[in-house]
């Protein structure tokens, strides 16, 4: 056992006692991937207590092809978030909005891709971004000076505008109501997560329910998006190809959900909640971490507008467009890399006795991961992987031409080494939404601010650590500047 204290005993009959391993989770990672690092190792962790890691690019990928009857992410998930008391019990029953994230979305991502540019450039009209009211000390409007922006919330509020534009489209996305009410419930359904693995698990099914806040939720949404959803459902029931019928994700759950208590508006509610959910908590991480790099390393700046600069003169802001931006591409694998969201992947509950290759026996009721954190800084398979290199999956010397032919190891690529989207048959199904949007978010950045940290500091602003989360420092602050044009 890695990381083992004298609390364990107490930690198996009041899990509150197991927040003493929260800070340590990293460092027993660390240490239990440099003990073992093509193997097996047991780690304390909140909230679920003894668990058993996968290390090294050989277990990984077994434990990603192991079989779902043996291995569930879904009882893994419903361990740390209590789903079916933070957002609601129907999500297991019923899993058809995965599919439509899948293949529904993702097909659709060229049609969409100008709709969620438009939205994109109305949000940061109407963001803490905005200086076209300040002078400049040329005295031209628009050209302010440096302004300090708390960088994650701020970008929370980007991306859940942008998202909801391909979610319930517009003006919905635009409602300040809505927009606060699906932040305060993703913030929400952590928290109250957190809160109920405070307490035996005896005692779930008393507790969750008195602090799910679930209802509140779902009242308020009905209030705002209720008369929408019965007035789609209306007209699909007389025409399904209907005169200006929306192309969003809300359509799509209308079309595709199943019959009976599916198709209610209560149950289409939930899954606009946990889209909203799913979408804007770990999409608000991975820019926030590219931002703190940005301007930790403004020298990158130039070399990423300038292919910015060269593609959008051709293929404007597009999908196409998004994808040839290579240096863009590996900037944000670098950092999801180094700060992927969590620190473990593949994240299982054994449903029954398995027994791997290398004769590893794992119990029913256990729970699996794999070390994310010690594959991603492995020097073995990144040279100095400790160093954030922008640069790591261009190649090297590479023309235009060798780049648009080379790139395999894309921003959404998964494998054995890199993890930070998952892996296998559960990879995350939305990451090509997500990494369009992020792409397009920072390259908008990147083209319209200059950026660095505030006076006196140069390190990049350190993580936070929650367990296994890796969270962007929630307080630290980035100067902007809108872009110096000649």
């Amino acid at each position: 056992m890695i990381g083992k204290s004298s609390w364990d005993w107490l930690g198996f009959f009041f899990p509150a006692f197991d927040l003493i391993t929260l800070n340590a989770c990293r460092a027993n990672l660390i240490e239990g991937s440099s003990r073992y690092p093509s193997g097996w190792f047991r780690i304390h962790l909140f909230p679920f207590g003894t668990t058993v890691v996968a290390n090294g690019p050989e277990l990984v990928d077994e434990l990603c092809n192991a079989p779902d009857d043996a291995f569930s992410l879904a009882d893994f998930a419903e361990k740390i978030l209590h789903i079916r008391y933070t957002i609601s019990p129907t999500l297991r029953q019923s899993r058809y909005h995965i599919p439509i994230v899948r293949n529904t979305l993702t097909r659709n991502l060229g049609v969409l891709f100008s709709a969620l540019v438009d939205e994109m450039n109305a949000a940061f009209a109407d963001s803490v971004f905005n200086f076209d009211s300040d002078i400049g000390a040329n005295g031209r409007k628009g050209e302010g000076e440096w302004r300090g922006v708390v960088v994650h919330r701020n970008i929370m509020k980007l991306v859940c505008r942008v998202t909801n534009r391909v979610v319930v489209g517009a003006p919905l996305c635009r409602n300040r109501e809505y927009r606060n009410l699906n932040i305060d419930f993703t913030m929400d359904v952590a928290k109250r997560a957190v809160f109920i693995n405070l307490f035996p698990a005896f005692l779930h099914r008393l507790i969750g329910p008195l602090l799910s806040k679930t209802k509140k939720y779902q009242r308020q949404m009905r209030r705002l998006v209720g008369d929408m959803i019965e007035e789609r459902k209306a007209k699909l029931s007389k025409d399904k190809h209907y005169e200006d019928k929306p192309n969003d994700y809300l359509m799509w759950l209308i079309e595709q959900a199943p019959s009976g208590a599916e198709g209610t508006t209560e149950a289409l509610i939930v899954r606009l909640l946990q889209m909203n959910f799913s979408s804007i908590h770990a999409t608000s991480m991975t820019l926030t971490h590219a931002i703190f790099y940005l301007a930790t390393y403004p020298e990158y700046i130039p070399l990423l507008r300038a292919e910015a600069d060269a593609v959008i003169s051709e293929d404007g802001w597009t999908k196409k467009g998004m994808q040839r931006m290579r240096r863009l591409d590996s900037f944000l694998r670098e950092s999801s890399r180094i700060n992927a969201v969590t620190l473990t992947s593949l994240n299982r509950y054994a449903l029954r006795d398995y027994t791997f290759q290398d004769g590893t026996f794992i119990p029913k009721g256990t729970f699996v991961t794999a070390s994310l954190h010690s594959l991603h800084m492995n020097d073995g398979t990144y040279e100095d992987a400790e160093k954030f290199d922008p640069w790591r999956f261009v190649e090297k010397g590479a023309n235009e031409e060798v780049l648009e032919e080379s790139m395999a190891r894309q921003f959404t690529s998964t494998s054995a080494e890199y993890l930070a989207f998952g892996s296998g048959k559960h990879v995350c199904p939305g990451r090509f939404f997500a990494a369009n949007e992020i792409k397009a978010i920072l390259c908008y950045f990147i083209l319209n601010y200059d950026l660095r940290l505030p006076g006196g500091v140069t390190e990049r602003p350190p993580n936070q650590y929650f367990g296994t989360s890796v969270l962007p420092n929630q307080r630290a602050e980035v100067l902007f500047r809108p872009r110096r044009r000649a």
